[in-house]
């Protein structure tokens, strides 16, 4: 991986570790930088948060997933197993995209998983694979790739008060993500390509404005 792909997946830690114990709260709509107060639907969506400490405190955590098969329950729990048993993780994130087929958060994390399971098995960096690591980041990308598929176009529906923070933050995870993966191996001028449509897509990209640079 690239620097900034080391450095996106700092930021994406960062972030979910903060989202699992916080409200997830309305924030930045098309920009990723403006904050709104709360709507309606914030709040609402605020009840239904799940604090670490109630994770770490559960018998099963699974507990915190509730009868609606609710996609922000799928992706704390998934998250909280995610280095503690990433098998169970995979089959939660699986569980919820069965509920939730357009869920482009479980993809993106799905993604997460895929690729620490290919660090895991490498023997050298994800720079040099063997086969079947690569297979494993080929897997991951097009994980990635699903979820900025999604995630756009759910992007597109939203207005700004509607659209949170965390979803804004993903959405942009996913398609670094997949340009990355390209850009160590795959060509560049799929790179390039990638690149281009999703800076156009979310009207504007620092990051991914430097591959067209």
């Amino acid at each position: 991986m690239t620097r900034n792909d080391v450095k996106s997946i700092g930021m994406y830690l960062t972030v979910w570790g903060a989202v699992i114990g916080l409200i997830l709260s309305g924030c930045s709509a098309k920009n990723g930088h403006d904050h709104h107060d709360h709507s309606s639907a914030d709040k609402d969506q605020a009840e239904a948060h799940v604090d670490i400490k109630d994770l770490e405190a559960a018998d099963d955590p699974t507990v915190f997933i509730d009868g609606k098969h609710d996609v922000n329950g799928y992706l704390a729990v998934s998250w909280f197993f995610k280095s503690k048993d990433r098998e169970r993780a995979f089959d939660l994130v699986n569980e919820g995209l069965s509920h939730n087929p357009e869920a482009f958060q479980l993809y993106g994390l799905k993604g997460q998983l895929t690729l620490a399971k290919a660090r895991e098995h490498s023997s050298s960096d994800l720079k040099h694979p063997d086969v079947e690591t690569k297979a494993m980041i080929i897997d991951a990308q097009h994980l990635y790739r699903k979820a900025a598929k999604l995630g756009l176009k759910e992007r597109t529906q939203k207005s700004g008060d509607d659209w949170p923070a965390d979803k804004e933050f993903d959405v942009r995870d996913a398609v670094r993500k997949d340009v990355f993966i390209e850009e160590q191996h795959g060509n560049l001028v799929e790179t390039e390509r990638l690149a281009k449509q999703y800076v156009e897509a979310l009207g504007g990209d620092e990051i991914l404005q430097r591959r067209l640079n």
